[in-house]
């Protein structure tokens, strides 16, 4: 009797699959699409899943990677946009704090006025009077804005050195 030769496929890994209803056939028509068995089809199409999971490996790495890199850049921007905000707020502080040093000469000019007026019995001192309060109202109010000035410094300087912080350590 004649034995029957033996083809490498015999000696492949053998697999019993489950498919879903329709799938067999759609496998069989991109198999003649192919020009493959539907062996053949299965196969490839297993090979190029696996290397494409590879693939998809890569992507995640990298995509894991230029969430690092944009993590990063917005702690440069928030780092940035602090500095920036502080040089700001210094910048106004100061312009504020020599208003607040001018106002403050002028009601102590215009309380020496009113006292020398008062003294004398002149009839300006009710006039001096007036700019004297109008002087203590617009003082009062730009040490209210000199206050929040400083404030905004205080806050600034705070959120500078979180983000100072979140750069060295940006897994916090």
């Amino acid at each position: 009797m004649e034995e029957k030769q033996a083809y490498p496929s015999d000696q492949a890994d053998k697999v019993l699959v489950r498919m879903p209803d329709g799938m067999r056939d759609r496998l069989k028509h991109a198999a003649k699409t192919n020009n493959r068995t539907m062996n053949a089809e299965i196969v490839a199409r297993l090979a190029a899943s696996l290397v494409a999971g590879s693939t998809d490996l890569y992507e995640a790495d990298l995509k894991t990677s230029m969430e690092i890199v944009r993590q990063e850049f917005e702690h440069e921007k928030r780092l940035a946009r602090a500095q920036l905000l502080l040089s700001t707020y210094q910048d106004q502080a100061s312009l504020v704090r020599r208003r607040l040093d001018r106002e403050i000469q002028l009601v102590e000019h215009i309380e020496a006025q009113l006292a020398i007026a008062t003294k004398h019995g002149d009839d300006t001192a009710p006039r001096i009077a007036r700019e004297l309060k109008d002087a203590q109202y617009w003082l009062e109010r730009t040490q209210q804005e000199y206050e929040l000035i400083q404030q905004e410094i205080a806050s600034t300087k705070s959120e500078l050195e979180h983000a100072r912080q979140s750069l060295k350590n940006p897994n916090e």
